[in-house]
């Protein structure tokens, strides 16, 4: 398998899509419709990625673009479509778009202004076929299989190998100055801090400590939220990926990055 997603289609999922493939602690991987925090972690995906620390991602086998016609035996493909009118119950249901002028999207294709214009997976393609919608597929991409294979890995140490706590604190120490956080997880916020004081391992965190200690002589964690223990890795996950969307640079050591 690549290292790296196909960026290009990354991009394109990112800004138009709602589903893809998703780890869930009670299901594993599948296919669906994204969480709020699934998709913001998934927008959140940027060239460093790599597809091991991705837990919401792409396909498994190679994506191809689709430029004219569909080629044959697709297991799946996601595409850029034009259709002329469209019937109330598909606006509400997907992402469907009128053009008053000229297409978002981008397409070779003659049309009319006044259409409608969405990106659409096959399946929803089919159902907007069904209901009688004459709908025309422009460009997009497409995957020849669509499976788990068995070197998907949970993206998140493994569940059982981790001692569950009933309640947990997720904490930060961030330095707005320099945009520079850490994020991390416990039961005892003070008995934490004071370990963290002590750690020179990390010389990212080492340094930005020192930083806020120029700041204030006492830098104190910020808690973000309290969770039950099942959920803190997770939630400590979100986080990481939150503060990275934001252009933070994250000062943890790279279990999560």
């Amino acid at each position: 398998m690549a290292e790296r997603p196909n960026m290009h289609c990354l991009e394109i999922l990112q800004k138009y899509s709602t589903r893809a493939w998703v780890y869930r602690l009670e299901e594993g991987w599948i296919f669906a419709e994204l969480t709020p925090d699934e998709l913001a972690e998934f927008k959140s995906y940027g060239p460093e990625i790599t597809i091991p620390r991705m837990r919401v991602r792409l396909s498994y086998s190679h994506v191809t673009r689709i430029r004219r016609d569909l080629p044959g035996n697709l297991a799946n493909w996601f595409a850029y479509c034009t259709m002329p009118q469209v019937p109330p119950l598909l606006q509400v249901r997907f992402q469907i778009h009128h053009m008053t002028d000229k297409p978002k999207g981008y397409t070779r294709y003659p049309v009319e202004p006044g259409s409608y214009e969405a990106w659409l997976w096959a399946d929803e393609v089919k159902f907007c076929r069904e209901v009688g919608c004459d709908i025309t597929v422009h460009h997009g991409w497409c995957w020849r299989e669509w499976v788990v294979p068995a070197e998907w890995r949970p993206p998140l140490p493994p569940y059982k190998e981790r001692v569950i706590r009933e309640r947990v604190f997720i904490y930060t120490f961030v330095n707005e100055l320099a945009q520079e956080v850490y994020v991390g997880q416990t039961e005892n916020v003070e008995r934490r801090r004071a370990e963290h004081l002590r750690d020179t391992k990390n010389a990212d965190k080492v340094a930005l400590l020192q930083s806020l200690r120029a700041q204030e002589s006492d830098p104190k964690p910020i808690i973000l939220e309290e969770v039950a223990g099942v959920n803190a890795t997770e939630r400590e996950y979100y986080w990481i990926c939150y503060y990275k969307s934001k252009g933070y640079k994250i000062t943890n050591h790279d279990l999560f990055l």
